[in-house]
């Protein structure tokens, strides 16, 4: 009786999907920056049949923290990855967790530092983490 009364806590991998859902298709090409292979995979997965959005997985922001148990299969060459100083344009999403909204943390605190406004976050909260996808503007 106790398991069946159990609230079932959502994953943080089954926010990504949702979030994908969330990208504007308007016609135009779209970039989604992503800081975990993890987030990259699911993202694409959600997105596969889109030929508008190019996900890039970010690699060297300072403090960000990647749970490397997770990696992209060998040979997947669809994601691309680029270094933190390669973020660019003058409308791109990003997507991350955290555990909280906080500009002082990476990737907010680095893009905010090299003068990109952050739109209003779309949030899922998964079991203590939060799933962020966000507008970002030059």
């Amino acid at each position: 009786m106790l398991e069946i009364q159990r609230r079932v806590e959502p994953q943080i991998w089954c926010a990504w999907e949702q979030l994908a859902s969330r990208i504007e298709q308007n016609g135009q090409p779209q970039k989604l920056y992503v800081f975990e292979d993890l987030v990259a995979y699911h993202f694409w997965f959600a997105t596969r049949a889109r030929s508008d959005l190019q996900i890039l997985k970010v690699n060297g922001v300072p403090d960000m923290v990647e749970d490397r148990a997770y990696f992209l299969p060998r040979g997947f060459n669809v994601v691309r990855t680029v270094d933190a100083n390669e973020v660019s344009g003058d409308r791109f999403w990003i997507a991350f967790r955290d555990m909280k909204w906080d500009e002082r943390h990476p990737p907010l605190n680095v893009l905010v530092d090299r003068g990109f406004k952050l739109g209003q976050p779309q949030i899922i909260d998964a079991g203590g983490l939060k799933a962020f996808l966000v507008e970002v503007r030059k």
